[in-house]
């Protein structure tokens, strides 16, 4: 509920008729096919409460959220144990819809189609972007739909204006936390 709460109060900031695309942070490697401990994007985090690699997710101004998980792989499931699929995306994180990565290129188009205007994370690095390959799909639609009838807008600003004031949740879990940390120092 307090994602989902999150997510409501997000898309009531944004115009009317507009799309957020948010995007899950890439898996960053050590070298070669050793992994560092994952980070999610923040802003992604904050409003989903999903800490999984390659993964997109779109809320619309009417609050509609849509995940795209990414495509079961076999070989990625033996190595790094079974990602979200579209069932828990909808079951567990709350969204209306859930799609594989694979169909970002017909499902989001309809989407960003029927959108007034766009909503990007504008801070991503061309780096973050070049190694993910949910955003690569996402930014080839952008740019291929992309007119100045339907301006890019950076929703960096809005999220990091929602965190300054935290929810009682976020008090508990702070309250939480801060005693644990004590409680290690003076044990």
């Amino acid at each position: 509920e307090e994602f989902c709460a999150r997510r409501q109060r997000f898309a009531d900031q944004l115009a009317p008729g507009s799309l957020a695309i948010l995007g899950a942070g890439p898996t960053q490697y050590m070298s070669g096919i050793i992994p560092y401990p994952y980070r999610p994007n923040s802003c992604f985090q904050y409003l989903t409460g999903i800490i999984q690699p390659d993964t997109l997710a779109t809320i619309d101004s009417s609050g509609r959220f849509v995940v795209y998980t990414p495509d079961e792989s076999e070989f990625r499931n033996t190595w790094t144990g079974p990602l979200m699929d579209t069932r828990a995306a909808m079951e567990v994180f709350g969204a209306d819809d859930a799609y594989v990565v694979s169909e970002i290129g017909t499902r989001l188009k309809r989407s960003i189609q029927s959108s007034r205007a766009l909503y990007l994370d504008l801070n991503a690095s061309a780096a973050h972007l070049a190694t993910a390959d949910h955003w690569r799909l996402a930014l080839q639609v952008v740019q291929e739909l992309q007119d100045e009838a339907r301006p890019v807008h950076g929703f960096n600003s809005i999220i990091h204006r929602m965190r300054w004031k935290k929810s009682a949740a976020e008090v508990a879990l702070m309250r939480t936390s801060t005693q644990v940390a004590a409680g290690a120092m003076t044990a």
